[in-house]
């Protein structure tokens, strides 16, 4: 498979963020913990198609019991992929943008980022609502018609959001809420499911395994030399000819 050029220098990454930036799916490790058992039936019912994903996530959400400090200390522990920080510093020292498309729970997700320090990165998901007596439950964003994977957050249409810039678009994840936008965007840097996928459809795409993986592969797409990229560099050189190196 060749990968296109990319003749504009400038591009932004968008990254999901459970099973590609953390080590596992926090919601599930949130339900697994926290939750009546009855969310496994739940999940099943979800499984089996008799109930869409948005109420799947409400009803699983709202048997969670557990106060926003427990909940806070709890998340203080889950372990994200370390070279992510090191991509993240990179990116800035470049002025490479980086966000955060995911399917799962935005309150979760920035808890987590702050614990490492990285409060800056923009983060779009699920939102979370704190209720009385240690409840919760979820609002989910307006879906647009151009996504295809039925997630309640339309990574496509946050691409599309991003290409309006006419910057070129790379794309980080693991899995089946990333087939749809996967499509739609320049490169895909995938593991796991997505991988597999990516090589079924024949999409431009590199396997990694961890962000050290999508650090290579992005140097490459600058072409700057560790000397260089040690220094605070303003500007970004030419993307590669050719990414089949």
């Amino acid at each position: 498979m060749k990968i296109k050029s990319f003749k504009d220098p400038d591009f932004k990454v968008i990254c999901d963020f459970d099973g590609t930036i953390s080590k596992n799916d926090t919601f599930d490790q949130l339900l697994e913990r926290f939750a009546d058992p009855i969310w496994q039936d739940i999940e099943a019912d979800w499984v089996k198609g008799k109930i869409g994903t948005a109420e799947c996530m409400r009803r699983q959400v709202e048997l969670v019991k557990i106060s926003k400090r427990q909940l806070d200390n709890w998340l203080s522990f889950i372990q994200i992929d370390v070279q992510f920080i090191n991509f993240v510093k990179f990116c800035q020292k470049l002025n490479i943008e980086i966000s955060i498309a995911s399917d799962g729970i935005d309150y979760l997700i920035k808890k987590i980022l702050a614990h490492y320090g990285l409060n800056s990165i923009q983060v779009s998901a699920n939102q979370l609502i704190f209720k009385e007596k240690n409840k919760m439950t979820l609002a989910f964003s307006e879906k647009l018609n151009l996504c295809d994977s039925k997630s309640m957050v339309c990574k496509c249409s946050i691409a599309a959001a991003h290409k309006k810039s006419g910057k070129k678009i790379v794309y980080v994840g693991d899995g089946h809420s990333d087939y749809c936008v996967s499509k739609r965007i320049d490169l895909v840097l995938a593991k796991a499911n997505l991988l597999a996928y990516c090589k079924q459809h024949e999409l431009p795409h590199y396997a990694i395994d961890d962000f050290s993986d999508v650090m290579m592969r992005v140097k490459q797409l600058i072409r700057q030399p560790e000397s260089v990229i040690e220094k605070n560099v303003d500007q970004k050189k030419q993307f590669f000819k050719s990414l089949n190196s």
